[in-house]
């Protein structure tokens, strides 16, 4: 299934490649998350944006700033509230993990079969939790780089760069400073 976000008279809806309406234009924002969801508001002034599947339903009451949705992972939607506090909910809007991280990178490891999500907690120190918020590696980074989680993890420390593993294992450091 391929949708749409589309608008008219200032209102927004959900129509697919046959211009089928699939979800009325009776929105003031609105934002495709998944297949079966979307988050958004009906009114203008409305500050507060809610998750509703396709038919125009509220599916959870807690509000949200924003949401992104994970490939293949049983439509988790990582999301953030007002205070920039980053966390992971499921399809009903559901918190999985507290928001309570500063930053929230989602990363898939092939090799382990599951998500990892590079965070940054109040401290302002850098981990690795996954997604039952368990600590894979711990938050004492001053940052994380990774594009690929299995190749290994780029950990920063006093200007100091290390290639880590998803185990916190040591793999190698950098003689030269990076360009990041």
């Amino acid at each position: 299934r391929f949708y749409l976000e589309a608008s008219i008279d200032d209102k927004y809806g959900i129509i697919d490649l046959n211009n089928n309406v699939i979800l009325p234009f009776e929105f003031a924002k609105l934002s495709i998350v998944s297949d079966e969801r979307v988050y958004g508001n009906k009114e203008y002034m409305d500050c507060i944006n809610y998750l509703y599947n396709f038919k125009g339903n509220k599916v959870c009451e807690t509000s949200f700033d924003w949401f992104y949705s994970l490939e293949n992972s049983d439509y988790y939607i990582v999301s953030h509230r007002h205070e920039n506090e980053y966390g992971l909910c499921n399809k009903f809007g559901k918190p999985i993990i507290d928001f309570k991280y500063k930053e929230f990178r989602e990363r898939y490891s092939n090799n382990k079969k599951q998500y990892y999500f590079m965070a940054r907690n109040n401290l302002g120190a850098y981990g690795v939790v996954d997604i039952k918020d368990n600590i894979v590696i711990p938050f004492i980074y001053d940052n994380l780089y990774s594009d690929n989680i299995d190749n290994g993890i780029i950990a920063e420390i006093n200007r100091n760069y290390y290639l880590i593993d998803l185990d916190n294992n040591f793999i190698s450091d950098f003689k030269f400073g990076m360009n990041r």
